[in-house]
């Protein structure tokens, strides 16, 4: 099985991006600036026969990825964001466990890098090993993380990423979970697999999901999209009363329920 690396990246965020040669990517490049003769120069400097390098004057994450997938060949594509390293040898594991599973969607894992904000990280690093290993359901898929996304190419012959959801758009988040339930939709099989597969950056701010009010919104219409409006409207409310802590922790629960329901 060939797998391609699929990398949306914006403007500067070009330069973060660190290729392994024994890959293959598709890298889509927004470009909202006047430096495309820099961006060009660089890709030409840096980029070799294993990269399939896109302009774009689009905007929005969802929107480039869908133009990664449109310009895929591989037979299985793994998102992926430009600042993250990517394991050495786990492309074996990934191909060996769709081999082993009858699932369309794999998903992987990642870890974070380690400094003095979260040191503990290191200590309590993901083992494979203490991964739990199951499909998941239209609940569990809440947990995805878009660059542990891998699927198989065809599976989006007829699902894509929801281009009015993520950044760049006016609903900054939730394009995950509408493609997770979309492909469980579409009775494709999501396998939530023990692989850990990339290193993130370290996160200093947590998920903020409250601070702003096309946050806040992009949580209830993420649930609507997915549920309908009924049921998007019992699964929002259930989310508010999981996350009472974390609102009330961060005096920001009314102030949520504000931004959602009130103009």
């Amino acid at each position: 099985m060939k797998i391609q690396i699929l990398i949306s990246t914006l403007n500067n965020g070009l330069f973060k991006i660190k290729i392994k040669q024994n890959l293959e990517y598709v890298i889509v490049h927004q470009i909202t600036n006047n430096n495309d003769d820099i961006y060009d120069n660089y890709a030409k400097s840096n980029f070799m026969y294993n990269v399939k390098y896109i302009k774009s004057k689009t905007i929005g994450l969802s929107i480039s990825r869908n133009i990664a997938i449109r310009n895929s060949n591989a037979d299985i594509l793994w998102f992926m964001d430009d600042d993250v390293e990517i394991i050495d040898n786990c492309i074996e594991k990934i191909v060996d466990k769709y081999n082993k599973t009858n699932a369309d969607v794999i998903i992987l894992n990642h870890k974070y890098e380690a400094n003095e904000a979260n040191e503990a990280n290191e200590a309590n690093e993901a083992n494979e090993l203490n991964i739990r290993e199951y499909y998941h359901n239209r609940i569990s898929v809440a947990k995805v993380c878009s660059i542990d996304i891998s699927a198989k190419r065809n599976v989006f012959d007829s699902v894509e990423f929801e281009e009015n959801f993520g950044l760049g758009t006016s609903l900054p988040s939730g394009e995950e979970f509408i493609l997770m339930n979309d492909f469980l939709g579409n009775n494709k099989k999501i396998y939530q697999s023990n692989i850990i597969s990339s290193i993130h950056p370290p996160l200093s701010s947590g998920l903020d999901f409250f601070s702003k009010k096309e946050k806040s919104l992009a949580k209830r219409k993420m649930f609507i999209r997915s549920y309908g409006g009924f049921m998007g409207e019992v699964m929002h409310i259930l989310f508010i009363l999981k996350k009472f802590r974390t609102l009330l922790k961060n005096k920001a629960l009314f102030s949520y329920i504000l931004q959602v329901y009130f103009k």
